[in-house]
């Protein structure tokens, strides 16, 4: 079965158009984990990310970043408009930072919990920001298998294991 699932995130990464294991990015505080055939590429903050034990969970808090080539901005202002969201000003959307809780359970899987996300111009400027509650962790969703998602949480915990990042309790 484990075998099973690698293959499937294989082809799904495949599908994708980019099979780039984790690698530093510009400036070596993120690290790269895959572009998208759109050119979207995925990396995460290697400064902040914490691993600590809470409640038998074992959690991971991460910076993720998305920077977009055109193709990927357009995409972008397509799924806005599917969702009936402004999309003033994502013409000049360059990346975006979303702050997203993992939670990892032997017993329950694997869930994520975006925490706040931020779209920045090439200009530097928001574009558009969003953050949950403070204390309120009720968005916290189940990660699907063979998903973006899944391959983004995989590839940042064989980062944790290869940096030996111990979890705090």
């Amino acid at each position: 079965m484990h075998k099973l699932k690698i293959l499937v995130l294989l082809l799904f990464v495949i599908g994708f158009g980019a099979f780039n294991l984790p690698q530093a990015h510009a400036d070596d505080r993120y690290c790269m984990l895959f572009s998208l055939k759109s050119g979207t590429t995925f990396s995460f903050d290697t400064q902040t990310i914490h691993v600590y034990k809470e409640n038998n969970l074992l959690y991971v808090d991460v910076w993720e970043r998305m920077d977009y080539n055109q193709e990927g901005v357009q995409e972008v202002i397509t799924i806005l408009k599917q969702q009936n969201k402004p999309t003033k000003g994502f013409q000049n959307l360059d990346y975006t930072l979303s702050h997203v809780l993992i939670a990892i359970s032997s017993t329950k899987g694997t869930q994520d919990s975006v925490r706040s996300e931020t779209n920045y111009a090439l200009d530097g400027s928001a574009l558009s920001e969003w953050s949950a509650p403070y204390n309120d962790y009720s968005n916290f969703k189940d990660v699907a298998p063979s998903s973006k998602n899944e391959l983004v949480i995989n590839m940042i915990e064989k980062y944790i294991v290869a940096q030996n990042l111990m979890p705090t309790n």
